[in-house]
C-alpha cells in the first residue's frame, strides 16, 4: 500500500468551490478504493491558484516531497493543484523528481500517451478559465466603479460600507486623517506627525500603527478629496506582487468627481499636493552618493530590525546616521540614530584588531618566509600551476560525468578527494606568490612590506565595503550608559572564506570556531581564499598589489 497525503484548496475568488470538506472526503474515498494510506494532509484555504507565492501549504507539500514520507499527492481535481500552466506542470516534475506521482482523483490521467494529452488539454483549460474568470470579474467591477460603489478589499481609512455597497464617512477615523492633513500642511513632517497619532492611539484600518509608508499612501488618496477612483494601481508582475507606487495609463484608471463622500476640503487637499511635490523636488536637489559601509549587515540591538542609512541637514550640511528600520517606520522602538562615522570606524578598528592584527601579520609572513625555505620558488611556483591545472581537468571530467549520469559514490568521493587536493595547493601557491621577490628577502623585510599595505584603516571606501562584506556577519548596536556598545560578529556565508577564518586569531570573537594548532593555524588562508579566483591577474610584481589586490 502507498503512503500518499492530499493537497485541498478553496479559492480566493468569489465564485463557488468545492469545499474544503468535499475535496477531502471525495481523496480518501479513492484512496480506500484503490490502495492509498494518507498520511497527512496540506490545506490552503481561501487562496488563488494562480500562483503558488500565498499557498503556504503548497510550499511546504512540494519541499515534504523530498523526504521519502509520501509517494503520492491525491488532489480532488487538477485546479485545486494549480491555475496556472506553467507551474502546475513544473511543479509536477518537481514531484516526480522526488519520486511522487501527482493524482487527480475525478480526471484520473494515466501516463498513456492519450493521459498525457488529455493532461495539457485540462492544464490549459484550467489557465483559460482563471483568465476569463478574472476578465468578466473586472467587468462587473468597472460596471460597480462607474456607479461609485465598493468593489471589495479593506475601504480606506475614514469610511465604512453601507449594505448598498455605497461609502459612508466614519467619523472617529476621519479625524485621524483630517489631523495628518492639517499637520502636513501645516509644515509638520513625518516623524512628528506619527508621534502624535501614537500620542492619540490611532491606528490604520488594520488596527496596526502608522507607519511613513501609510502616510504617503494616505496624503495622495484622491478619495479624501471626494474623488471615486478605481483600477490605479498598476498590474501584478511575474511573481504575483503589486507595485501600489506604479500606476496604470490615465485611460485605465477610472475617476469620478464628488463621487464619494469628501473627508478634506479642496483647499486642504490642494495645499498638501503641492508641499508633496516640493518636498520631492527638495530631495532630488540634495540627494548625494553616500557610501554607507555597513549595508545589510547592522542591526539594532533592542529589537533585532536591521538598521539603514539616513541623513539629516542642519546649517547647510549633510550628517549620516544608522537608524533602526522598525523605529524609523512605526516610531514604537528607543534605539537612537548613531552617526554613520562613529559606528564604522568602531568596527573598522575591531577589524583591524582581530583580522589585520600584527599577530597574524607576523603568522602570514612566518609561512612565506617557510615556504620559500622548503622550496625553490619559482620553480615550486611552475609545479604547483602544472598540479593544480591537472587536477582541474580531473574535476571537470568527472562533473561531467555525474552531470550525464553518472552516480557511482567512488566518483562522487574521488571529486570531494580532488577539490581538497586543489584547496590545499592552492593555498601553497597564494603563499609562494604572496610577496615578489620573497626568495631574495629576509623574514623582516618581507614583514615590512607585508605590513605596509595591511592596515585596514588606509585603504579606499569602496574596497573596505567589500572585506566588511565578505568577512562580518553582522553589526549589533546596543544603547549603553549614554552611548553605544557595537558588537562585531565576524563570519562569512562564503565557504572558502569561511573556512579560511578558522585559521586567524580573532582574539576571542563569539562566533569563530576552536582555533586550530598553530603549526597550522595561519591568517594567510583568509586572504587567498579571497584571492582564490584572481590571484594570477591581480598579483602582479608591484608593489601596492602584495595585500590590497590579493584581497579582490
Amino acid at each position: 500500500m502507498k503512503n500518499a497525503v492530499i493537497y485541498s484548496r478553496f479559492s480566493s475568488d468569489m465564485q463557488r468551490e468545492e469545499s474544503i470538506d468535499a475535496q477531502i472526503r471525495a481523496c480518501k474515498y479513492y484512496a480506500q478504493n484503490f490502495g492509498y494510506n494518507i498520511v497527512g494532509m496540506y490545506v490552503d484555504k481561501a487562496k488563488s491558484g494562480r500562483s503558488i507565492r500565498k499557498r503556504d501549504q503548497f510550499q511546504k507539500m512540494i519541499l515534504d516531497s523530498g523526504s521519502g514520507l509520501f509517494s503520492a499527492v491525491l488532489v480532488h481535481k487538477l485546479d485545486r493543484f494549480g491555475r496556472n500552466g506553467v507551474e502546475t506542470l513544473e511543479n509536477k516534475r518537481l514531484l516526480e523528481q522526488n519520486g511522487v506521482e501527482l493524482v487527480s482523483v475525478v480526471e484520473r490521467l494515466d501516463q498513456t500517451p492519450q493521459g498525457k494529452l488529455m493532461l495539457y488539454i485540462i492544464v490549459g483549460m484550467n489557465e483559460f478559465y482563471s483568465a476569463n474568470l478574472a476578465q468578466e470579474t473586472m467587468k462587473g467591477l468597472k460596471e460597480n466603479a462607474y456607479k461609485c460603489l465598493y468593489t471589495g478589499g479593506i475601504p480606506p481609512l475614514g469610511y465604512d460600507v453601507n449594505p448598498d455597497k455605497t461609502f459612508r464617512i466614519n467619523e472617529t477615523e476621519a479625524e485621524a486623517v483630517r489631523l495628518i492633513f492639517r499637520m502636513y500642511a501645516d509644515g509638520c513632517g513625518y516623524t512628528e506627525i506619527l508621534s502624535a497619532l501614537n500620542n492619540r492611539g490611532c491606528k490604520t484600518k488594520r488596527g496596526k500603527s502608522f507607519g511613513a509608508n501609510s502616510l504617503h499612501d494616505l496624503l495622495t488618496n484622491e478619495k479624501y478629496a471626494g474623488v471615486y477612483v478605481f483600477n490605479k494601481s498598476s498590474s501584478r508582475d511575474a511573481r504575483g506582487r503589486m507595485n501600489r507606487h506604479k500606476y496604470k495609463t490615465a485611460d485605465q484608471i477610472i475617476r469620478v468627481p464628488d463621487g464619494i463622500p469628501a473627508i478634506v476640503t479642496p483647499e486642504l487637499w490642494k495645499d498638501v499636493q503641492i508641499r508633496m511635490q516640493e518636498n520631492r523636488h527638495k530631495a532630488a536637489k540634495y540627494k548625494a552618493k553616500i557610501e554607507y559601509l555597513l549595508t545589510g549587515k547592522i542591526y539594532c540591538g533592542i529589537c533585532g530590525s536591521a538598521m539603514t542609512g539616513e541623513v539629516r541637514r542642519a546649517n547647510g550640511r549633510e550628517y549620516a546616521y544608522y537608524r533602526c528600520g522598525r523605529g524609523k517606520r512605526l516610531h514604537d522602538c528607543t534605539q537612537h540614530s548613531i552617526p554613520k562615522d562613529l559606528v564604522e570606524q568602531n568596527v573598522i578598528d575591531q577589524v583591524n584588531q582581530k583580522i589585520f592584527s600584527q599577530k597574524n601579520i607576523d603568522a602570514i609572513c612566518n609561512r612565506i618566509y617557510i615556504s620559500y625555505q622548503k622550496t625553490n620558488g619559482c620553480r615550486a611556483i611552475e609545479e604547483l600551476k602544472r598540479r593544480v591545472d591537472s587536477v582541474e581537468r580531473k574535476i571537470e571530467n568527472i562533473t561531467k560525468a555525474i552531470a550525464n549520469g553518472v552516480t557511482a559514490s567512488e566518483m562522487t568521493d574521488m571529486l570531494n578527494d580532488l577539490s581538497q587536493q586543489k584547496k590545499k595547493m592552492q593555498l601553497q601557491l597564494y603563499e609562494l606568490e604572496a610577496v615578489p621577490g620573497a626568495e631574495k628577502k629576509s623574514l623582516e623585510e618581507i614583514k615590512a612590506e607585508f605590513s605596509e599595505f595591511a592596515d585596514f584603516k588606509k585603504i579606499s571606501p569602496e574596497q573596505q565595503k567589500k572585506i566588511l562584506q565578505k568577512f562580518i556577519d553582522r553589526v549589533i548596536v546596543y544603547p549603553e550608559d549614554g552611548g553605544y556598545k557595537i558588537r562585531v560578529i565576524i563570519s562569512s556565508k562564503d565557504a572558502a572564506v569561511d573556512e579560511a577564518l578558522k585559521y586567524v586569531d580573532l582574539g576571542g570573537n563569539e562566533s569563530s570556531p576552536p582555533q586550530k594548532t598553530k603549526s597550522s593555524a595561519s591568517a594567510f588562508g583568509l586572504f587567498s581564499a579571497l584571492a582564490r579566483k584572481n590571484s594570477r591577474k591581480c598579483l602582479s610584481h608591484k608593489k601596492d598589489c602584495v595585500i590590497i589586490r590579493a584581497l579582490f
